[in-house]
């Protein structure tokens, strides 16, 4: 497979592959959805899924009702959150149905007459791109690459007789991972289907209700100059609480120099919820984790909020599979605040009502959910555990097959 690429290469490129800026094959895209009626559907771009249906994706999203802000995007143009493309927030539209897309994400277009779609695609996922993307970002405490930097980084552009070669080789391991990654989405749906019917306040044994205020206090996270970061006490940032509903001390890998006076301000205790507390969409504020064991100094950023029990009441695990229901997100989603960032606060989390029941049922919900949640999302077993194996594959060849 390798070889055959090789010898395609030294018979058609015998004095090596042209290098090309990544600007030179794409033009970026401005059109606004106002006052065009013929395309209606929202696009929202996933780090595991690319680009999907705004109503397909994570928690049923709610995107915003006036979308004549939003930018056009047409099959085969890419769109990208230019803050958050450090976690793979960037995909191709493969839908034959034009959409929109919220003003947060920039959309480019991709030269067919220069570069094969497929073969830009791969180019895009390899580590020599996503390093250069991460060393070019803008400098601070956000990530941030503006479509200008595009032009910064270089590519092979070989011809596309052996752009179609190494499109179809790869071919094989996109399609295991698609079919795989379908199958997960299905679990998945099946998943929060279950969380929010075992969680049904309508359904449960229910002694009484009472308000988060009344179970937790709030508090908002520390903020550090940047050279504060790198070295010193666990710390638990955006993205522990976001990709996480239960943390423990090998989640944890940021850290930050702190006083012992500020250890204790923000320290952190088993039984700790976490609730993300700003971010670029709504989708992705109040997204909630709990912290399962001690964590000797441990404290959290000030891009999350904490929430401590005053009560017993709660089982741990029990309040971060609640604040995940379709319920909870919808109150939350609805009620965060947007300017240039959506947030949501201590006072709007505080109103979310809570079912309060025995422990013994918390624990038998638990368990149940418990069960289908390790099928969906358990990272060392199951179907991600295979996906994972399989992109590691599939990354391995893309390398060796672009490594001009």
């Amino acid at each position: 497979m390798i070889k055959a690429i090789e010898d395609l290469i030294l018979k058609l490129c015998p004095y090596g592959i042209t290098q090309v800026p990544i600007g030179s094959l794409i033009t970026r895209v401005r059109n606004k959805g106002k006052g065009d009626d013929s395309v209606s559907q929202v696009y929202v771009v996933s780090n595991t899924r690319g680009m999907v249906r705004a109503e397909d994706f994570r928690e049923n999203t709610i995107h915003s009702q006036d979308t004549s802000n939003y930018t056009i995007i047409r099959p085969y143009m890419v769109a990208y959150n230019p803050s958050r493309l450090n976690i793979g927030s960037i995909a191709m539209l493969k839908s034959d149905i034009p959409g929109l897309v919220s003003p947060m994400y920039v959309v480019f277009a991709v030269d067919n007459k220069k570069v094969e779609y497929e073969y830009f695609e791969h180019i895009m996922k390899s580590h020599f791109v996503n390093y250069r993307v991460n060393s070019l970002k803008e400098e601070g405490a956000r990530f941030r690459f503006d479509y200008e930097r595009w032009n910064k980084i270089i590519i092979p552009l070989p011809p596309k007789e052996i752009q179609r070669e190494i499109i179809f080789a790869l071919k094989k391991f996109d399609d295991i991972i698609k079919s795989l990654e379908d199958e997960l989405h299905v679990r998945r749906e099946q998943y929060y289907y279950y969380l929010n019917t075992c969680l049904d306040i309508n359904r449960v044994n229910v002694q009484k209700v009472l308000s988060v205020g009344e179970l937790f206090d709030i508090k908002n996270g520390l903020n550090k100059e940047k050279e504060a970061f790198g070295k010193g006490t666990p710390i638990i940032n955006f993205t522990d609480v976001y990709n996480k509903r239960f943390l423990t001390e090998k989640d944890i890998k940021g850290r930050v120099s702190l006083s012992q006076e500020e250890i204790e301000r923000y320290g952190v205790r088993k039984g700790d919820v976490f609730f993300t507390r700003t971010s670029e969409t709504k989708e992705d504020v109040g997204m909630a984790s709990v912290i399962t064991e001690e964590i000797e100094d441990c404290v959290f950023s000030g891009f999350v909020l904490r929430a401590r029990p005053k009560t017993d009441l709660l089982l741990p695990k029990f309040c971060s599979y609640f604040f995940a229901t379709e319920q909870v997100r919808n109150v939350i989603t609805r009620y965060a605040s947007v300017t240039t960032r959506a947030t949501t606060t201590g006072p709007k989390l505080s109103k979310i009502m809570v079912p309060i029941m025995g422990k013994a049922e918390q624990k038998q919900i638990v368990d149940r959910i418990e069960k289908f949640d390790l099928i969906c999302n358990d990272i060392e077993n199951g179907l991600i555990a295979e996906i994972e194996i399989r992109k590691r594959q599939l990354g391995y060849y893309r390398e060796k097959m672009l490594g001009f």
